[in-house]
């Protein structure tokens, strides 16, 4: 019984946090990469499917700091994306698109 006290929250808690990256991810991102991360968004950049997740997340950063070269849409979509969620959110929508 002590064991299921102790592994129930943590089994809730990353079930959540998939659904999390889940929901942002359609919600976000579907719109442009597709829902299962096959599209070439806006014709000029590579499917996301198959990326890791640390290539997402920097990916992610560098577009919307410039650091990368993007179109201007995307550079605001992404920058809006780390406006808007927080780093374990962002990782959990990364970590999603890494299983589509």
């Amino acid at each position: 019984m002590k064991k299921m006290k102790i592994l129930l929250p943590l089994l809730a808690t990353s079930f959540l946090c998939a659904a999390s990256g889940k929901s942002i991810y359609d919600k976000t991102c579907a719109g442009c990469h597709g829902y299962q991360a096959e599209k070439i968004a806006a014709e000029h950049s590579k499917a996301i499917k198959g990326m890791s997740v640390e290539k997402i997340i920097s990916d992610v950063e560098q577009f919307a700091s410039g650091e990368k070269k993007a179109m201007p849409i995307a550079k605001i979509y992404k920058k809006n994306l780390l406006d808007r969620y927080s780093k374990e959110e962002i990782r959990s929508v990364a970590e999603y698109i890494s299983t589509l």
